[in-house]
């Protein structure tokens, strides 16, 4: 498989290659100087782009929506336009919805035979604005001779004004899971490793626009506070060490940006100036034993203030963390929406 173990390993080779910039925000970066953006729950009325640069058209209320997706899914009525703008498949078209979930299993190219079964649908709220998307998952089962694999796609549909778009597609396989809540609030982990685990946030909001709030490496099995040697710049790695007790440091490595390298254009200079203006946006943070939030040591502070590499204490943590949720209008209620209720095609 090609396309998927871009996406999988993305997260797992950040851990290995990363280089963190910024500012000590013990010295210059207070708590209390950072302001929560305010955030507006109108609805446009004006076509707007969203941060793909695609043009989204104005959402209107539709009170046959849910009879839409039903004549989609069950009754084979209907087309659902897909953008070529999704990390997981680039097939831009209108499809019918036997086609659409068989163009989204083949764009991942995981095996080279499969069948689909296991169809299952519902209707959430994204951005909790009352009005419905269509939400739909599968499992891709592998028929190759000796394989016993499956994936599950989970499809995001939503109507704007009569015409059904399908605005996002997320996926579990192996050892990543996709988990969206009713309201939108998308979380994508998985182990990278013995000593690492990746959890990335999305929310899909009421005008049916996708965005990446952050990524978070956990690095686990640190001896101390400190940066794993693979994230720092060339000059300051080390012999890394990690503790075999159960007693360990983690630190956790944040981006607010989404990797996303196209392995099509190969892995030349290109992608590693690329690469290197994705290591330059981590932020970090570090958890001791206790789970508590800490620093690491004066001499090791004075080492990354010196290149400008960003880390933060568990209040400064909290506070730049809200800060982002806020721009994306991302509210308590949204995040701890209830689990989506899955009802079986027949």
């Amino acid at each position: 498989m090609k396309r998927l173990t871009t996406i999988a390993l993305m997260a797992i080779t950040s851990a290995a290659l990363v280089t963190g910039c910024g500012k000590n925000p013990e010295k210059e970066k207070q708590v209390d100087s950072i302001v929560l953006p305010s955030s507006t729950s109108s609805v446009a009325e004006t076509p707007e782009t969203d941060s793909t640069g695609t043009d989204q058209q104005t959402v209107t209320v539709d009170a046959d929506s849910e009879t839409l997706y039903m004549n989609y899914i069950k009754n084979g009525e209907g087309l659902v336009t897909a953008p070529d703008n999704n990390r997981i498949y680039s097939s831009a078209g209108d499809y019918s919805f036997d086609d659409l979930l068989d163009m989204v299993s083949k764009n991942i190219e995981l095996f080279d035979t499969y069948h689909i079964e296991g169809i299952k649908y519902s209707l959430i709220d994204c951005g909790l604005d009352g009005n419905k998307e269509l939400a739909v998952t599968c499992d891709v089962c592998c028929d190759d001779d000796g394989r016993d694999e499956f994936f599950q796609p989970t499809l995001i549909i939503k109507d704007f004004g009569g015409q059904l778009k399908l605005i996002d597609v997320e996926l579990t396989y192996y050892r990543f899971w996709t988990d969206i809540n009713q309201a939108g609030y998308v979380v994508y982990a998985g182990s990278g490793g013995a000593a690492l685990f990746v959890n990335t946030i999305k929310y899909i909001d009421k005008d049916g626009n996708v965005s990446h709030v952050y990524t978070m490496d956990g690095n686990n099995g640190l001896p101390r506070a400190e940066i794993p040697s693979s994230y720092l710049p060339e000059d300051l790695q080390y012999d890394q060490d990690w503790s075999d007790g159960d007693s360990y440091y983690e630190c956790d490595a944040y981006n607010f940006e989404e990797f996303s390298w196209d392995d099509s254009k190969g892995y030349e200079a290109e992608y590693e100036a690329y690469l290197e203006e994705y290591r330059n946006k981590y932020f970090f943070a570090f958890i001791d034993p206790s789970e508590n939030y800490v620093i690491p040591d004066d001499i090791t502070c004075e080492k990354y203030d010196s290149h400008d590499i960003t880390y933060y204490d568990g209040n400064q943590l909290d506070s730049v963390l809200k800060s982002r949720e806020a721009e994306f209008g991302i509210t308590d209620e949204i995040k701890n929406a209830g689990e989506i209720e899955w009802t079986e095609l027949n």
